[in-house]
């Protein structure tokens, strides 16, 4: 189980965690790249520990839909000091496409296994 506040994710119980960042962007041809981050805090400040890249793609004009996934192992030893965060940074204007009925842009975690 997972917990999330103010966009810091918590665990609920030890273990093995797969953590998944899938991002879908939409931004305009000039924008040249967009980085998603998966964070880990262990007790000692936040690293980035995973990044994710969409491509960019040149339609001539107008704009430009892509996406990028990223992953990471995270063995939570310490519910207490292990949590995770997410941040996106893009050289220019961007758009984060998002769904209510499909997933765009999304987080998973999966518990695989004991620490």
């Amino acid at each position: 189980h997972v917990t999330q506040s103010s966009g810091i994710f918590s665990f609920s119980s030890t273990g093995i965690y797969w953590v998944m960042l899938n991002i879908s962007v939409s931004y305009d041809n000039e924008s040249k790249y967009v980085l998603g981050w998966i964070k880990g805090e262990t007790g000692s400040g936040y690293s980035k520990i995973a990044r994710c890249v969409t491509n960019r793609f040149d339609v001539g004009t107008g704009d430009v839909e892509s996406g990028a996934m990223c992953h990471t192992l995270f063995d939570v030893t310490d519910k207490d000091t292990h949590k995770i965060k997410f941040s996106v940074e893009a050289e220019d204007s961007t758009t984060f496409v998002a769904s209510s009925t499909e997933n765009r842009t999304y987080f998973t975690f999966l518990r695989i296994g004991d620490t």
